[in-house]
């Protein structure tokens, strides 16, 4: 989120404004994630106030209900095992005919009537973040609309589905991911429901209470990684939910798999931004400044009106932020995550956060945290060369064919 890539400035006013947010859970909670600057913890956003329960459950019965007068053997648990900002996940079984054996399945059910609350909220967490937006490292209105525009792609069911179908695609043939398959879903004004097969794994930050070896971690690490620049660089798509419930470790007789939830959030890129990216990508390789500023300027990170001044002290700051990127081996540490928090206050709030750059910005950003926690080592500059490679591929191209060119029918 957008407090995981300022959080140069650390002000006691925000952070408490974060935790009471919290605590309120809903949309209040997303604008916590914005805002939080607990970054090194595997803090966990969980909704501490479901909205509307009771109907919320029903709606999760009478689907279930009907599938089961539709003969569908599906069992699921009474109570939700997870509450989350726009709906709650029921654990179930499903037999599969074709199998003769039963699977694991979630059912994921959006809060009855949170759409109606949405606007409200947001029009009071705007007044409340104005209070406090002189404190910020970010201006108050970008934090509304990075929110807004998170929760509308997140209350879209359907385009999560089509978002499940796309990705089960792209890594069919990859042995070493999971995603979860698509299996039914209700999307109507009764009440959207999205059902899909469960991802048997430890999810991350449980998974790092075990404490396992630094090899695993690193490992992990190189998974997450690709995971994260094989989308970006392959099939222009940003996966901005890299965060600890998001990933799950799978250990088995494969060897250790990776598995990846929560697909309601990708970004869909244009087709020129790639071109672009690349370019500003380069200007950072190459440290070339006057690269780096009409990148910025063609990416619309920053426009003609922005000081100079404020433009190179973005470029410093990205050049830090690269450094995995640059060199042949790198070692994450919480060094390295300090020395990228010094672009100052000024300089952070003349980016413009519609811009994709700064999507991709926040999203590597929020990787190279997990990398930081993980205290990951490996040659993560050959692994971007190789996606970007990948990308010119046969298969990559015949994948995107498949999974992004054609239509999905749900």
């Amino acid at each position: 989120m957008i407090g995981d890539t300022f959080k140069n400035v650390f002000r006691s006013e925000t952070q408490d404004f974060a935790d009471r947010l919290n605590r309120n859970g809903g949309l209040c909670a997303k604008v916590a994630q914005a805002l939080s600057l607990e970054d090194y913890d595997k803090k966990v956003f969980e909704m501490t106030n479901p909205v509307n329960p009771k109907a919320t459950k029903a709606i999760k019965e009478q689907y279930v209900q009907r599938l089961q007068d539709e003969n569908v053997d599906l069992t699921v648990e009474p109570e939700a095992s997870w509450f989350g900002s726009v709906g709650q996940v029921y654990r179930g079984l499903l037999f599969d005919e074709a199998a003769s054996k039963d699977i694991n399945v979630v059912l994921k059910v959006k809060y009855a009537g949170i759409e109606s609350m949405v606007d409200k909220d947001m029009y009071l967490l705007h007044k409340g973040l104005k209070v406090y937006s002189k404190d910020m490292y970010v201006k108050y209105k970008t934090v509304v609309h990075e929110v807004t525009h998170c929760i509308q792609n997140e209350l879209n069911f359907k385009r999560e589905a089509e978002n499940v179908v796309r990705m089960s695609r792209l890594f069919a043939s990859d042995s070493r991911y999971v995603t979860p398959t698509y299996l039914r879903g209700q999307f109507s004004e009764d009440g959207d429901v999205l059902l899909t097969t469960q991802i048997m794994g430890e999810r991350l930050n449980h998974w790092l209470e075990q404490q396992p070896s630094q090899e695993k971690k690193n490992q992990v690490a190189t998974l997450i990684f690709t995971f994260v620049y094989t989308l970006l660089n392959c099939y222009n798509i940003i996966y901005p939910d890299s965060h600890w419930t998001n990933f799950l470790v799978i250990e088995s007789s494969k060897g250790l798999q990776l598995g990846i939830v929560d697909f309601g959030s990708v970004i869909y890129l244009p087709s020129d931004f790639r071109r672009c990216r690349q370019q500003f990508h380069s200007s950072l390789v190459e440290k070339d400044f006057g690269q780096f500023k009409r990148a910025c300027l063609d990416l619309d990170l920053c426009n003609v009106d922005t000081h100079h001044d404020h433009i190179k002290q973005m470029f410093e700051y990205f050049l830090c932020q690269s450094q995995p990127l640059r060199e042949d081996q790198f070692k994450f540490s919480s060094d390295y995550l300090g020395s990228c928090k010094k672009l100052p206050v000024e300089s952070a709030k003349e980016m413009n956060s519609r811009s994709h750059l700064y999507g991709m910005i926040r999203s590597s950003h929020a990787v190279y945290t997990m990398m930081c926690v993980l205290e990951a080592e490996g040659h993560f500059k050959a692994i971007y060369e190789d996606t970007e490679a990948f990308s010119l591929s046969q298969e990559a191209l015949q994948r995107k064919q498949d999974a992004l060119d054609s239509a999905v029918i749900l």
